[in-house]
């Protein structure tokens, strides 16, 4: 019993310093880039593009309007293209195109700061989550049925833009105060859990057991709880972990490279994707994408590391 209370008060004691460095690094990022999206959003400065952008997006099925939505997702979070999508008429064709669009390409600027953390090269990552918010797009557009039963809408909600701009800064303080409490304990409760599994040895029979999935997604064992992190409370938080997992040496760099690209395109897959079955979108067609083109990714990205290997040996 002793025994066990000394891993457990460890476990609790090796997390908070390691925690409180990873939230502060997380907040000083997310804060500003939040309040700038949310000025641009209040002085309606976004639907400026949309304009440009109308023609392109005619061709995945979604209005010039919808960009609109699509724009503020690369910046922020979902909850943003939701509020904007409430004050839109869009079908629930458009809405199932959008949303799969917003899970893959959602808060990508931070994001793909976290993931510079882990090595990956920023720029890149972007650029695929880009293109392959475009390819899930035009996979969509293709499959859909177009009859009118399936493309009733099924959310009526208006959103309610703040009147003045000391609302603005009310609602943002108050929202993203929270915000705040939230990553604290969540990223704190991640390194807690990682600790206890780590130090009763649970991490191992973790790995064994999703070792088989693992591997039909082309991705290495000693990822499992990474990617069962990512899967459950998203990219951000559950980099914070592997930001810290490949400062101990625990995963290789070509694991951590598979394992980036694929939670790039796939990851949060409670909260995200029902954002949008809240207001109606079929969940199976809002994370189907995603899921397909983020194991076909890391196979394409396995083959280029063996054809890198084999090219290394010859040299």
């Amino acid at each position: 019993m002793k025994h066990f209370l000394e891993k457990i008060t460890h476990s609790f004691t090796d997390a908070l310093p390691r925690a409180r460095k990873t939230a502060w690094w997380i907040i000083k990022i997310m804060l500003p880039l939040s309040l700038a999206v949310g000025l641009l959003q209040y002085f309606s400065l976004l639907p400026y593009l949309s304009d440009y952008l109308a023609p392109l997006f005619k061709l995945i099925g979604l209005s010039g309007d919808a960009s609109i939505a699509f724009i503020s997702s690369v910046f922020v979070s979902c909850y943003a293209p939701i509020a904007i999508i409430s004050s839109l008429n869009l079908e629930m064709r458009e809405i199932i195109i959008l949303g799969a669009m917003c899970v893959i390409s959602h808060n990508m600027i931070f994001e793909c700061a976290v993931q510079k953390k882990t090595g990956s090269n920023p720029y890149l990552i972007f650029t695929v989550r880009l293109a392959f918010s475009f390819i899930a797009a035009i996979f969509l557009n293709v499959v859909l049925p177009e009859n009118e039963s399936f493309n009733k809408a099924h959310f009526s909600q208006v959103y309610h833009a703040p009147k003045t701009l000391v609302d603005f800064f009310i609602n943002w303080s108050i929202s993203n105060g929270l915000l705040v409490i939230r990553i604290i304990l969540i990223i704190f409760s991640l390194m807690f859990l990682q600790n206890i599994l780590r130090n009763f040895s649970i991490i191992n029979w973790l790995s064994k057991s999703l070792a088989p999935v693992m591997k039909v997604m082309g991705l290495s064992p000693n990822t499992s709880f990474l990617w069962l992190v990512g899967q459950i409370v998203g990219l951000a938080y559950g980099s914070a972990i592997l930001i810290d997992e490949i400062k101990k040496g625990e995963i290789s760099r070509s694991e951590t490279t598979r394992l980036n690209y694929h939670l790039a395109l796939n990851h949060s897959q409670l909260e995200d994707p029902m954002l949008f079955v809240a207001i109606g979108a079929p969940f199976f067609w809002v994370s189907l994408p995603r899921y397909i083109f983020s194991v076909l990714l890391v196979w394409i990205i396995v083959l280029a590391q063996k054809i890198k290997h084999k090219y290394t040996a010859v040299q």
